[in-house]
């Protein structure tokens, strides 16, 4: 599920799709993974993504790639002011969306994860996104919503959330 900006939504979904594509193309197998790997597989398309969008603020801004912006203010081919204000504006960098990722490991458990404005966060339970996501949670939260819960109840719950 996303929220917020939809192609930033796109965007920050197709580095994690090439993160697992990445994993299956080099074990040549379905990829597996391990409860202790989860949240650090799952930060690497988060830097992925802030890195393109770093990169997209320096091109609009000088012309430059990221990675040219960054080897010419080590060499000082820019004003230091230039600089400053250039990095300041890329630490102020928002997402600009939000995702719930939701999936299986290798050991069969369920995992659901949202990425959000404070990073990568683990749920339990259920997770919402968006504008209406503190009512959301909130009903959820008051109706005690499980993760074993029969689905009948739970689609009546959501429902009552979103309205």
């Amino acid at each position: 599920m996303i929220a917020g900006d939809v192609a930033r939504a796109v965007q920050l979904k197709d580095c994690y799709r090439l993160q697992f594509h990445e994993m299956q193309e080099k074990s040549k197998s379905p990829v597996n993974i391990r409860q202790h790997e989860v949240s650090d597989l799952l930060r690497k398309p988060i830097r992925a993504y802030m890195y393109r969008r770093a990169h997209e603020h320096v091109f609009m801004k000088l012309g430059l790639g990221y990675k040219e912006f960054l080897q010419a203010v080590e060499k000082k081919q820019i004003p230091r002011s230039v600089a400053t204000e250039t990095l300041t504006e890329i630490s102020k960098l928002d997402f600009g969306c939000e995702l719930i990722l939701a999936f299986f490991s290798d050991d069969r458990e369920a995992y659901i994860y949202k990425v959000d404005q404070q990073g990568l966060e683990p749920c339990d339970n259920f997770a919402a996104i968006g504008s209406g996501c503190v009512i959301g949670e909130g009903v959820l939260y008051q109706r005690n919503h499980q993760w074993n819960d029969p689905i009948g109840p739970t689609v009546y719950r959501v429902y009552e959330a979103i309205n």
